[in-house]
């Protein structure tokens, strides 16, 4: 018998594949095995993932939380709390809408790099649309993909270029802006456009009149990326718009099911493209105190 397989985001599985199957196993968990290459283990009754022999980082702590509480301190079942939606931009209206800024550090280090040493060595260059960028080998085949679709795009949506020149930057060993917690640019898998083009709400926080999200990106450019495993800064309620991230898992539709692995089908695809909505909607509140901007600087950086 066939199995069907998802390939909302590299890598395609077949879902019901025994070796992913045991019994009562989170969906979500199953799903960080296959796109971060952990093991599942069920310890004293509660599940883990193993990074490393010896090494187990809780799915859920058993501490609720709020939405700036999972952005603190989140464990693994936290990173799928808010569900990413792909399709049309719309207007972000709820505070707790930020899918994908939830990320457990020790996660992402097993799968990219502890060190800053540990990530250069897995740096390599990748042409997009023109520039040189110095990328995770894990994210070089993806982002290729991505600049592919760009250059075909370009032909038939002239305004993508304003977007592809001047890049912000991929690879920076640092926090984010206000915070000790790393930046996905500090394991190379996150790619800013050009950020003049671009709008970010710590910057619009310290306007004399605090703007609200609202869109600028043409449909087609986050089409491109998110095709291809790519996270949007721009479906955030505390928008980044200049900020994309590879995180194949908040693609997977199936790592959003609340039924054992066992037990999932595959999701129904996307909704056909429509073009964007008008621009308005609530003003970000503002962060937590430790999180709160402090004066301009020339290193405010993001996500």
């Amino acid at each position: 018998m066939l199995l069907p397989f998802v390939c909302y985001a590299l890598p395609c599985i077949p879902i019901g594949f025994s070796h992913a199957a045991e019994a009562g196993k989170p969906a979500a968990l199953a799903c960080l095995e296959r796109h971060y290459g952990v093991r599942a283990k069920l310890v004293d009754g509660a599940w883990q993932a193993e990074l490393a022999p010896g090494q187990l980082v809780p799915f859920d702590d058993g501490i609720e939380k709020d939405a700036p509480q999972r952005i603190e301190q989140g464990d693994l079942q936290d990173m799928f709390a808010e569900r990413y939606r792909r399709g049309p931009i719309r207007k972000v209206q709820r505070a707790e809408e930020d899918p994908g800024r939830v990320r457990v550090d020790a996660l992402f280090a097993f799968r990219y790099g502890k060190t800053r040493a540990a990530v250069e060595k897995s740096l390599v260059r990748v042409d997009f649309v023109g520039t040189s960028l110095r990328v995770h080998r894990r994210i070089a085949s993806p982002l290729r993909e991505v600049a592919d679709r760009l250059r075909g795009l370009q032909k038939t949506v002239p305004d993508l270029r304003k977007y592809l020149v001047r890049l912000g930057g991929t690879f920076a060993w640092r926090s984010i802006a206000g915070t000790h917690r790393k930046s996905a640019h500090a394991y190379a898998i996150a790619l800013d456009v050009n950020p003049k083009a671009s709008r970010y709400w710590r910057w619009d926080a310290r306007r004399p009149v605090r703007a609200a999200w609202h869109n600028e990106f043409p449909q087609e450019l986050v089409d491109a990326f998110e095709q291809s495993g790519f996270i949007w800064g721009g479906r955030w309620y505390h928008y980044d718009t200049m900020h994309f991230e590879f995180r194949p898992d908040l693609l997977d539709e199936t790592c959003y099911a609340t039924e054992p692995v066992a037990h999932i089908t595959p999701a129904p695809p996307p909704p056909a493209k429509q073009p964007p909505p008008a621009l308005v909607s609530p003003a970000p509140s503002p962060p937590p105190a430790e999180e709160r901007a402090p004066p301009r600087q020339a290193d405010d950086e993001d996500e």
